[in-house]
């Protein structure tokens, strides 16, 4: 996450070909932000790094990404999506539905489309 959106990383996990960063909210503090990112292999398949099953997702193609989103509770909402071969899961606490739509597509992945290239 860029330093201007309040987000600070709070701490970092990497193991079984996942990355995982988790976040706080400097004005915030009982918001919380976690993202995984994986690196699939040639042929290997698509698959949900979220860890979370049991909710609805919606589809979402407005940002020519197709972004999964769902709500897990009322103050709990994750989204996956993949570019490339990378494949990538958000879920936030205490942050509004619109408010986490907003940052994954207008933040996650658009940083994710420029900055995760196959070569």
């Amino acid at each position: 996450m860029p330093r201007k959106s309040g987000y600070e990383i709070t701490a970092l996990y990497a193991g079984q070909g996942i990355a995982e960063i988790r976040y706080g909210r400097r004005w915030e503090p009982t918001v919380s932000l976690t993202v995984r990112t994986h690196k699939r292999t040639s042929g290997e398949e698509l698959q949900d790094i979220s860890g979370v099953t049991g909710v609805k997702w919606r589809v979402d193609t407005s940002t020519g990404t197709t972004i999964y989103i769902a709500k897990i509770s009322e103050t709990q909402q994750v989204a996956a999506w993949a570019v490339g071969h990378y494949t990538f899961s958000a879920q936030a606490e205490n942050l509004s539905y619109a408010g986490f739509h907003a940052l994954v597509a207008d933040e996650l992945v658009e940083l994710s489309t420029h900055y995760y290239l196959d070569l």
